[in-house]
């Protein structure tokens, strides 16, 4: 599902296809390690950048998305392996 929605970025015009973005799969407390895996490894294949994993409802990967988001975004100097919980 990753290419439609980078055709609907590019048929949208501008840069909007072009800026930075960070990629999550979310829902994942829906699935087993395998499946995972696998859908992790062919959204890392489609997109060509790292894949985070997530679920909202189970607040897993939340953290680390956030961390993404703040290294991309904001802050040059923030890194995933911060050990503090997250604050805005």
């Amino acid at each position: 599902d990753y290419q439609p929605i980078i055709t609907e970025l590019e048929a949208y015009g501008g840069d909007l296809a072009r800026k930075p973005r960070v990629t999550a799969l979310n829902k994942v407390d829906a699935l087993d390690d395998e499946e995972r895996a696998a859908a992790k490894t062919a959204l890392e294949e489609a997109s060509g950048a790292r894949v985070y994993l997530m679920s909202g409802v189970a607040g897993e990967g939340v953290t680390q998305i956030l961390r993404a988001l703040r290294t991309e975004f904001v802050r040059g100097d923030a890194t995933e392996e911060d050990d503090a919980p997250w604050q805005p």
